[in-house]
């Protein structure tokens, strides 16, 4: 049986997404010796223990560009596999790709990753260092080079408050995301338009990645549960820049309003932003004229910084934009909004 989770795909990422692969795409991955520069020397789609075989496609079009072949090597590691077709080389989709790869690893709960690099494949070399790989031996010269990295696995969630349960995305609720983005409370301050059913899809297929910050990923969403019922999401991102500063957004369900549940959830995940994280300062920004988010912010012990006046054209109207922030060291603020 295999210990890689099939059932978590499609995944998206900013640039790139991963599908189940079609019989057409395993074809398409066993190019010729022209093409066949894969990050391992060899395209993807050869014989291995319990593969899982993935596409590599563009969203929205879902144009495939790639593939990605994961190969069960123990209990708990897998080697990797990925392919570029030439004419899509050189824009970035296959760091994008491995990038993807090691969250769903992660969610899999996969805890080593292999690989191997042809010893001049200079391109390969380098996507599998800036995707957090290190060379497992030392480089004899010889005709590949083998790299591994270390998965660090999800010990926080889910995360289990007072009254609520905070975890990962999972497929099953994109029902659920679709009602709550498409509520016209929520349309008014946060999307603008409706979704459709693939809107709320592919947007849950992107959440279901963020499982935290740090070893490679940058965010985290958390779906709110209350007895059983997804009512609302929370998001902490961080940017590589400045990595210890980051910002967090919600959006609840108006029918669970009024009853704590947002400042409980926002509490837990502060917590974990400052107590795990090691975030230092984290911002929210706001539609000025959500007062309920605005109040929210100030319950959780955020203090209002800045008014951007008219800074934002949306809805067919110009809004303005409250910019709200918290620092670790706002112990007195924190300590107070718990009382």
């Amino acid at each position: 049986m295999s210990i890689l989770r099939g059932e978590l795909l499609p995944v998206q990422g900013d640039m790139v997404q991963l599908l189940v692969a079609e019989p057409i795409d395993v074809e398409a991955s066993r190019p010729g010796d022209d093409a066949a520069i894969g990050i391992d020397g060899r395209p993807a789609g050869h014989e291995c223990g319990h593969p899982l075989m993935l596409a590599i496609a563009l969203p929205p079009t879902d144009a495939r560009v790639g593939s990605v072949t994961l190969c069960e090597t123990m209990n708990d590691a897998a080697q990797v596999h990925l392919w570029i077709d030439t004419e899509h080389r050189g824009r970035g989709f296959a760091q994008a790709a491995l990038a993807l790869t090691v969250e769903l690893a992660r969610r899999s709960e996969v805890r080593r990753l292999t690989a191997q690099a042809d010893a001049e494949n200079e391109t390969a070399r380098s996507i599998l260092h800036d995707t957090g790989f290190v060379l497992s031996e030392p480089d004899d010269g010889g005709a590949a080079t083998q790299y591994v990295r270390e998965v660090a696995p999800i010990t926080l969630l889910p995360k289990d408050t007072q009254r609520l349960r905070l975890r990962l995305f999972e497929h099953e609720d994109t029902a659920d995301c679709l009602r709550l983005t498409n509520h016209p409370d929520v349309i008014r301050y946060s999307f603008g338009e409706p979704w459709s059913e693939t809107d709320a899809a592919r947007n849950v297929s992107e959440q279901m990645v963020k499982t935290g910050i740090g070893d490679g990923c940058t965010g985290l969403t958390v779906v709110i549960e209350h007895a059983g019922t997804n009512i609302g999401q929370i998001q902490l991102w961080s940017g590589s820049r400045q990595p210890r500063v980051a910002e967090i957004s919600w959006t609840i369900d108006p029918a669970y309003g009024r009853r704590g549940f947002a400042t409980e959830a926002v509490n837990a995940v502060l917590d974990l932003a400052f107590g795990h994280y090691g975030i230092h300062r984290v911002t929210a920004q706001m539609d000025a004229r959500n007062e309920a988010s605005e109040h929210l912010a100030r319950r959780v012990g955020m203090t209002r910084e800045a008014l951007l006046r008219d800074e934002w054209w949306f809805n067919d109207e110009w809004t303005s934009t409250l910019v709200y922030a918290i620092l670790s060291t706002d112990t007195r603020l924190r300590a107070a909004a718990r009382r």
